[in-house]
């Protein structure tokens, strides 16, 4: 194994380029599979979404946490990472071994079940499929006879068994299959050992199918972030430099980029002063960087810049607005909008060059929008930008306050600006702030005067950051934010500027309906949908537990629910349930057989609470034994 030295140090974050209860009868014409894990049983379900049934099951051991779903759709892998114990120091402590369990979805029968290392902490399947990829991150300990080796593992696909194992010398925290099905990459951050010299970070090439570490390359500075790109060819890392105003003190970032093929360096960039981040679009197989410009004695603060790199190419760098914070694609790819802490920049991309600049004004502080009254008055920034579908109009959400500022993208100009949530609950809830802060400050001076303490602390309570959420209807005629602090919904009239109506509907986040007719904030226990035709509310849906995980299926004919023993089917669209199915303990997971899978559940921190029920479906006894 060769070991080579590497400079590049530091990666800023990348982002990826997203009462009554009705039932619906839906004849089942077809069987719309979908398959659900129940970490809780534990147990996979195959379900038919159309008929709201559980066609089978079968029972797992261990304590399952995530599902895989080959592309053929042949066979589910279940994931479990063992039993293990939360440290302080060290995190988790595995007390058993980690597993995989094959699934094959034509009979539902489990074909394998193989213990594979220690604290499994993500698979992946090669591009063929034929093999899984495993990081076991084990355990790092001062007591050597506890130290649990980090691992790579390799199980074949069609036996069950495990191929390969690479032993790796050090943990580490990201781990990424290359393209080519049978190099992994795994970066490992530098390390400062009590009483020793310190471990730099490094970034190592394995061989999969030999079972060996094929390259090493040693970091001098800690990265924050390293990211694969998006063809999974190449790996990017990100110097920070050394930002100032000062031209003289000034030095820039640099972009560095590792061919996995060749297995060298084959790029060093300029990355510009004070990057920002590395943003990955998959679509485009290109990645943005965001930057300020290079300083100089005429212009200390000079405009920012936005780099596209294709490849380990470098092929553009566009001056835009300076302090770049984030990007967003126009709906036809188009436009790039570079959003800055002033102004928005939007960019051609087929001449990657700069078309115009909007200013964007930060809103500002607001004693009930602040999470810290002390801290009411700062001013905050864009933190979001969502855009008409035919990329007309847009809307610039100020995440920390409650302003919404409609943009006219055609004309390049703002059309008006509103504010989100009822001002009387804002108020009410900043009243309460004020009361709780006081009370805290009494009850500080309190225990300090019966101690003959001369100091005393308290807490600030304030209004929670007023954190929003906004949906577009399709024709981009209205825009609806969610205002967690006043649990409503803002109803924006994008030709008019103005405020349609503000409904109380809270919840954690919004989630558009099939068609937009319907849209719903999304609760712990409850489901609160707006009819987009009328703009008014409908009614509430309880779920009869706390919520898992919501997701719409990739035809869009179905939404699911996962709560506290149960799963229930709702029509797409109109977002009305069809029936609850029953009999499950703690369904955590769905994967739908056809169509891009749904992203990972969020989990909400709102409490359950008990709620009518619809019709119910017992579940089906399990098809498969234990192995």
């Amino acid at each position: 194994m060769k070991r080579r030295s590497l400079t590049p140090t530091m990666l800023c974050a990348f982002i990826v380029l997203t009462s009554s209860t009705f039932l619906l009868p839906v004849e089942p014409t077809t069987v719309a599979k979908a398959y659900v894990l129940d970490p809780g049983a534990p147990s996979v379900s195959a379900v038919d979404l159309a008929a709201g049934q559980i066609i089978t099951a079968a029972r797992l051991k261990g304590q399952p946490s995530e599902m895989l779903l080959t592309k053929d759709r042949s066979k589910l892998v279940v994931l479990d990472p063992g039993p293990r114990k939360l440290t302080v120091r060290y995190g988790f402590h595995p007390t058993g071994k980690s597993s995989i369990t094959i699934i094959d979805t034509a009979s539902f029968q489990v074909t394998a079940r193989q213990e594979i290392g220690w604290n499994l902490e993500g698979a992946w399947l090669s591009p063929d499929e034929s093999k899984l990829v495993g990081y076991c991150h084990g355990y790092q300990s001062q007591k050597p006879s506890e130290t649990l080796p980090w691992e790579i593992v390799v199980v074949d696909m069609r036996t069950g068994l495990v191929s390969g194992r690479v032993g790796l010398p050090r943990r580490a925290d990201q781990v990424w299959l290359a393209a080519d099905g049978h190099t992994a990459v795994a970066y490992s951050p530098n390390e400062i050992p009590k009483n020793q010299r310190p471990i730099p970070a490094e970034l190592r090439l394995i061989d999969i199918e030999g079972a060996s570490s094929i390259e090493t390359f040693a970091l001098e500075k800690p990265p924050r972030w390293v990211a694969m790109s998006p063809d999974g060819n190449f790996v990017y890392l990100l110097e920070p430099g050394q930002p100032s105003n000062n031209a003289e003190k000034n030095v820039n970032g640099r972009l560095v980029v590792l061919s996995v093929a060749h297995r060298a360096l084959v790029g060093i960039s300029d990355a510009g002063s004070k990057p920002q981040g590395l943003f990955l679009d998959s679509v485009g197989q290109q990645m943005f960087l965001l930057s300020d410009g290079t300083p100089s004695k005429e212009r200390p603060m000079p405009d920012g810049e936005l780099r596209v790199v294709r490849g380990p190419e470098m092929v553009a760098a566009v001056k835009v607005a300076r302090a770049p914070q984030f990007v967003r694609m126009s709906p036809d790819r188009g436009r790039l909008y570079v959003v800055s802490q002033n102004q928005l920049t939007a960019v051609d991309m087929a001449t990657l060059q700069t078309l115009w600049r909007i200013p964007l004004s930060q809103a500002g502080g607001s004693v009930v929008s602040s999470g810290i009254v002390g801290a009411a008055f700062e001013s905050h920034p864009v933190t979001d930008l969502a855009l008409t579908r035919d990329g007309k109009r847009a809307f610039a959400l100020y995440g920390q306050s409650s302003k919404l500022v409609l943009l006219d993208l055609e004309a390049s100009k703002q059309v008006a600006a509103v504010t989100t949530g009822r001002g009387g609950i804002k108020f009410a809830k900043f009243l309460g702030s004020i009361a709780a802060t006081a009370a805290s400050a009494y009850a500080g001076y309190s225990v300090a005067s019966a101690t003959g303490s001369p100091y005393y602390t308290y807490a600030a309570y304030g209004v929670s950051p007023a954190s929003t959420a906004i949906a577009v209807r399709p024709d981009g005629k209205f825009g609806y934010v969610l205002n967690t602090q006043t649990n409503d919904v803002t109803i924006v009239d994008s030709t008019t500027g103005t405020v349609v109506d503000k409904i109380a509907a809270g919840g954690y986040r919004l989630q558009t309906m099939t068609d937009g007719d319907v849209i719903t904030t999304v609760a712990g226990n409850i489901l609160r949908p707006i009819d987009t035709r009328t703009q008014k509310a409908l009614p509430e849906i309880p779920l009869g537990g706390m919520l898992l995980d919501f997701s719409l299926s990739p035809d869009g004919r179905f939404a699911t629910a996962l709560v506290d023993r149960a799963v229930l089917c709702l029509d797409g669209s109109s977002c009305k349930v069809i029936k609850r199915m029953a009999g499950f303990k703690r369904p955590t997971q769905i994967l739908f057989e056809n169509g891009e899978q749904p992203a990972p559940p969020v989990s909400p921190q709102t409490q359950p609470a008990p709620q009518t029920q619809p019709e119910e479906t017992p579940a089906a006894e399990a098809a498969a034994g234990v192995l």
